[in-house]
Protein backbone atom coordinates (compact mmCIF):
# COMPACT_ATOMS: atom_id res chain seq x y z
CA UNK A 1 0.00 0.00 0.00
CA UNK A 2 2.77 2.30 0.88
CA UNK A 3 4.42 1.50 -2.37
CA UNK A 4 1.22 2.26 -4.22
CA UNK A 5 0.84 5.63 -2.46
CA UNK A 6 4.45 6.46 -3.17
CA UNK A 7 3.98 5.64 -6.87
CA UNK A 8 0.85 7.77 -7.03
CA UNK A 9 2.61 10.65 -5.33
CA UNK A 10 5.50 10.46 -7.73
CA UNK A 11 3.14 10.39 -10.72
CA UNK A 12 1.27 13.44 -9.46
CA UNK A 13 4.52 15.25 -8.93
CA UNK A 14 5.68 14.48 -12.43
CA UNK A 15 2.35 15.50 -13.92
CA UNK A 16 2.27 18.76 -11.93
CA UNK A 17 5.81 19.60 -13.02
CA UNK A 18 4.96 19.05 -16.64
CA UNK A 19 1.84 21.18 -16.41
CA UNK A 20 3.73 23.86 -14.53
CA UNK A 21 6.46 23.89 -17.20
CA UNK A 22 3.88 24.16 -19.98
CA UNK A 23 2.13 27.01 -18.15
CA UNK A 24 5.40 28.92 -17.88
CA UNK A 25 6.08 28.43 -21.58
CA UNK A 26 2.58 29.65 -22.40
CA UNK A 27 3.02 32.71 -20.20
CA UNK A 28 6.39 33.42 -21.81
CA UNK A 29 4.86 32.98 -25.24
CA UNK A 30 2.05 35.36 -24.37
CA UNK A 31 4.60 37.85 -23.05
CA UNK A 32 6.59 37.53 -26.27
CA UNK A 33 3.41 38.08 -28.32
CA UNK A 34 2.54 41.15 -26.27
CA UNK A 35 6.10 42.51 -26.69
CA UNK A 36 6.04 41.79 -30.41
CA UNK A 37 2.66 43.45 -30.73
CA UNK A 38 4.02 46.45 -28.88
CA UNK A 39 6.99 46.57 -31.20
CA UNK A 40 4.73 46.34 -34.24
CA UNK A 41 2.59 49.15 -32.88
CA UNK A 42 5.69 51.25 -32.25
CA UNK A 43 6.96 50.57 -35.75
CA UNK A 44 3.54 51.47 -37.17
CA UNK A 45 3.49 54.73 -35.20
CA UNK A 46 6.99 55.51 -36.41
CA UNK A 47 5.98 54.80 -40.02
CA UNK A 48 2.85 56.94 -39.62
CA UNK A 49 4.89 59.79 -38.21
CA UNK A 50 7.47 59.54 -41.00
CA UNK A 51 4.72 59.33 -43.62
CA UNK A 52 3.10 62.43 -42.16
CA UNK A 53 6.43 64.29 -42.30
CA UNK A 54 7.03 63.04 -45.85
CA UNK A 55 3.57 64.15 -46.95
CA UNK A 56 4.15 67.55 -45.36
CA UNK A 57 7.43 67.87 -47.23
CA UNK A 58 5.71 66.92 -50.48
CA UNK A 59 3.03 69.55 -49.86
CA UNK A 60 5.70 72.17 -49.18
CA UNK A 61 7.53 71.24 -52.39
CA UNK A 62 4.28 71.41 -54.37
CA UNK A 63 3.48 74.81 -52.83
CA UNK A 64 6.96 76.08 -53.68
CA UNK A 65 6.66 74.80 -57.27
CA UNK A 66 3.27 76.47 -57.65
CA UNK A 67 4.68 79.68 -56.17
CA UNK A 68 7.66 79.51 -58.51
CA UNK A 69 5.38 79.00 -61.49
CA UNK A 70 3.31 82.02 -60.45
CA UNK A 71 6.45 84.11 -59.98
CA UNK A 72 7.77 83.02 -63.37
CA UNK A 73 4.45 83.90 -64.97
CA UNK A 74 4.48 87.32 -63.33
CA UNK A 75 8.09 87.90 -64.36
CA UNK A 76 7.29 86.82 -67.90
CA UNK A 77 4.25 89.06 -67.95
CA UNK A 78 6.25 91.94 -66.50
CA UNK A 79 8.98 91.43 -69.09
CA UNK A 80 6.38 91.50 -71.83
CA UNK A 81 4.86 94.65 -70.34
CA UNK A 82 8.29 96.27 -70.10
CA UNK A 83 9.07 95.30 -73.68
CA UNK A 84 5.75 96.69 -74.87
CA UNK A 85 6.31 99.85 -72.83
CA UNK A 86 9.79 100.24 -74.30
CA UNK A 87 8.47 99.72 -77.83
CA UNK A 88 5.67 102.23 -77.20
CA UNK A 89 8.11 104.73 -75.69
CA UNK A 90 10.53 104.20 -78.58
CA UNK A 91 7.75 104.84 -81.09
CA UNK A 92 6.62 107.95 -79.25
CA UNK A 93 10.20 109.21 -79.08
CA UNK A 94 10.64 108.69 -82.83
CA UNK A 95 7.44 110.62 -83.52
CA UNK A 96 8.52 113.36 -81.13
CA UNK A 97 11.99 113.58 -82.67
CA UNK A 98 10.51 113.67 -86.16
CA UNK A 99 8.11 116.43 -85.13
CA UNK A 100 10.92 118.33 -83.42
CA UNK A 101 13.12 117.98 -86.49
CA UNK A 102 10.31 119.33 -88.63
CA UNK A 103 9.83 122.28 -86.28
CA UNK A 104 13.56 123.03 -86.29
CA UNK A 105 13.66 122.83 -90.07
CA UNK A 106 10.72 125.20 -90.33
CA UNK A 107 12.30 127.58 -87.82
CA UNK A 108 15.61 127.49 -89.66
CA UNK A 109 13.90 128.14 -92.96
CA UNK A 110 11.86 130.98 -91.50
CA UNK A 111 14.95 132.60 -90.01
CA UNK A 112 16.82 132.29 -93.29
CA UNK A 113 13.90 133.58 -95.28
CA UNK A 114 13.44 136.40 -92.79
CA UNK A 115 17.03 137.43 -93.51
CA UNK A 116 16.27 137.37 -97.23
CA UNK A 117 13.17 139.41 -96.59
CA UNK A 118 15.13 141.97 -94.58
CA UNK A 119 17.62 142.24 -97.42
CA UNK A 120 14.76 142.75 -99.85
CA UNK A 121 13.21 145.43 -97.66
CA UNK A 122 16.60 147.10 -97.39
CA UNK A 123 16.89 147.03 -101.18
CA UNK A 124 13.35 148.37 -101.42
CA UNK A 125 14.21 151.30 -99.17
CA UNK A 126 17.33 151.95 -101.24
CA UNK A 127 15.28 151.85 -104.41
CA UNK A 128 12.71 154.23 -102.94
CA UNK A 129 15.48 156.66 -102.13
CA UNK A 130 16.95 156.54 -105.62
CA UNK A 131 13.84 156.56 -107.80
CA UNK A 132 10.34 157.92 -107.60
CA UNK A 133 9.02 154.69 -109.04
CA UNK A 134 10.43 152.61 -106.23
CA UNK A 135 7.15 150.72 -105.61
CA UNK A 136 7.36 149.34 -109.12
CA UNK A 137 10.94 148.10 -108.76
CA UNK A 138 11.53 144.31 -108.90
CA UNK A 139 12.89 144.13 -105.34
CA UNK A 140 9.79 145.90 -104.03
CA UNK A 141 7.48 143.46 -105.80
CA UNK A 142 9.45 140.52 -104.42
CA UNK A 143 9.36 141.97 -100.89
CA UNK A 144 5.61 142.51 -101.13
CA UNK A 145 5.10 138.89 -102.18
CA UNK A 146 7.32 137.76 -99.30
CA UNK A 147 5.20 139.75 -96.89
CA UNK A 148 2.08 137.99 -98.17
CA UNK A 149 3.84 134.62 -97.85
CA UNK A 150 4.77 135.14 -94.18
CA UNK A 151 1.28 136.43 -93.49
CA UNK A 152 0.05 133.14 -94.99
CA UNK A 153 -1.80 134.98 -97.73
CA UNK A 154 -0.60 132.29 -100.07
CA UNK A 155 -2.79 133.16 -103.06
CA UNK A 156 -1.55 136.75 -103.07
CA UNK A 157 2.02 135.58 -102.49
CA UNK A 158 1.89 133.18 -105.46
CA UNK A 159 0.43 135.86 -107.66
CA UNK A 160 3.16 138.30 -106.68
CA UNK A 161 5.98 135.77 -107.13
CA UNK A 162 4.65 134.64 -110.51
CA UNK A 163 4.48 138.26 -111.66
CA UNK A 164 8.02 138.78 -110.42
CA UNK A 165 9.27 135.71 -112.34
CA UNK A 166 7.40 136.76 -115.47
CA UNK A 167 8.87 140.25 -115.37
CA UNK A 168 12.33 139.23 -114.19
CA UNK A 169 13.08 135.73 -115.55
CA UNK A 170 16.86 136.24 -115.38
CA UNK A 171 16.91 137.72 -111.89
CA UNK A 172 18.94 135.83 -109.26
CA UNK A 173 15.80 136.00 -107.13
CA UNK A 174 13.64 134.20 -109.71
CA UNK A 175 14.62 130.80 -108.27
CA UNK A 176 13.86 132.11 -104.78
CA UNK A 177 10.42 133.21 -105.97
CA UNK A 178 9.75 129.75 -107.44
CA UNK A 179 10.85 128.11 -104.20
CA UNK A 180 8.45 130.33 -102.27
CA UNK A 181 5.65 129.25 -104.59
CA UNK A 182 6.46 125.56 -104.05
CA UNK A 183 6.77 126.04 -100.30
CA UNK A 184 3.41 127.80 -100.15
CA UNK A 185 1.75 124.67 -101.56
CA UNK A 186 3.77 122.44 -99.21
CA UNK A 187 2.78 124.53 -96.18
CA UNK A 188 -0.85 124.32 -97.34
CA UNK A 189 -0.53 120.48 -97.39
CA UNK A 190 -1.12 120.46 -101.17
CA UNK A 191 1.79 118.08 -101.64
CA UNK A 192 0.97 117.02 -105.20
CA UNK A 193 1.09 120.61 -106.45
CA UNK A 194 4.16 121.24 -104.33
CA UNK A 195 5.96 118.41 -106.18
CA UNK A 196 5.05 120.04 -109.51
CA UNK A 197 6.40 123.43 -108.37
CA UNK A 198 9.63 121.93 -106.99
CA UNK A 199 10.09 120.13 -110.32
CA UNK A 200 9.65 123.43 -112.14
CA UNK A 201 12.44 124.96 -110.07
CA UNK A 202 14.74 121.99 -110.66
CA UNK A 203 14.11 122.01 -114.41
CA UNK A 204 14.33 125.77 -114.92
CA UNK A 205 17.14 126.87 -112.58
CA UNK A 206 19.92 124.34 -113.06
CA UNK A 207 22.55 126.54 -111.40
CA UNK A 208 20.47 127.76 -108.48
CA UNK A 209 21.66 127.27 -104.93
CA UNK A 210 18.02 126.46 -104.07
CA UNK A 211 18.14 123.08 -105.80
CA UNK A 212 19.25 121.18 -102.67
CA UNK A 213 16.30 122.53 -100.70
CA UNK A 214 13.92 121.84 -103.58
CA UNK A 215 15.12 118.21 -103.80
CA UNK A 216 14.83 117.70 -100.05
CA UNK A 217 11.39 119.29 -99.81
CA UNK A 218 10.25 117.24 -102.80
CA UNK A 219 11.28 114.12 -100.87
CA UNK A 220 9.29 115.35 -97.86
CA UNK A 221 6.27 115.95 -100.08
CA UNK A 222 6.43 112.36 -101.37
CA UNK A 223 6.79 111.12 -97.79
CA UNK A 224 3.60 113.01 -96.90
CA UNK A 225 1.94 111.44 -99.93
CA UNK A 226 2.70 107.99 -98.40
CA UNK A 227 5.31 107.21 -101.06
CA UNK A 228 8.36 106.50 -98.87
CA UNK A 229 10.35 104.71 -101.57
CA UNK A 230 10.09 107.69 -103.92
CA UNK A 231 10.95 110.00 -101.03
CA UNK A 232 14.12 107.97 -100.37
CA UNK A 233 15.20 108.49 -104.00
CA UNK A 234 15.28 112.25 -103.52
CA UNK A 235 16.87 112.05 -100.07
CA UNK A 236 19.67 109.95 -101.53
CA UNK A 237 20.02 112.37 -104.45
CA UNK A 238 20.42 115.32 -102.07
CA UNK A 239 23.17 113.46 -100.19
CA UNK A 240 24.92 112.49 -103.44
CA UNK A 241 24.62 115.81 -105.30
CA UNK A 242 25.02 118.25 -102.40
CA UNK A 243 27.27 116.63 -99.77
CA UNK A 244 28.00 118.85 -96.82
CA UNK A 245 24.87 120.92 -97.28
CA UNK A 246 22.32 121.43 -94.52
CA UNK A 247 19.71 119.61 -96.62
CA UNK A 248 22.09 116.66 -97.14
CA UNK A 249 22.49 116.33 -93.37
CA UNK A 250 18.73 116.35 -92.84
CA UNK A 251 18.21 113.90 -95.71
CA UNK A 252 20.80 111.56 -94.20
CA UNK A 253 18.88 111.64 -90.92
CA UNK A 254 15.72 110.64 -92.78
CA UNK A 255 17.53 107.77 -94.50
CA UNK A 256 18.95 106.48 -91.20
CA UNK A 257 15.57 106.83 -89.50
CA UNK A 258 13.89 104.80 -92.26
CA UNK A 259 16.57 102.11 -91.99
CA UNK A 260 16.17 101.90 -88.21
CA UNK A 261 12.40 101.51 -88.61
CA UNK A 262 12.84 98.55 -90.97
CA UNK A 263 15.36 96.78 -88.73
CA UNK A 264 13.31 96.98 -85.53
CA UNK A 265 11.78 93.65 -84.38
CA UNK A 266 8.06 93.42 -84.81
Amino acid sequence: MKRLLLAAFLWLGTTSGTALGQSRELIQLQADVVALSSQVSQIQRTLDERNAVFLQLIEQVVDEVVGLAGTLERVTGTSADVRMSNETLSGEMRVLMSSLRGDLELMDRNIRELGIRMDAISNQITGMNTTSSGLGAPSARFAQAEGDFYARNYELARQGFREFISQNPNSPQAADAQLYIANSFYDSADYEQAVIEYDLLLQTYSNSDKRSEALYKKGLAYANLSQPQTAMIYFHQVVADYPGSREASMAQDRILEAGAGRSEPR
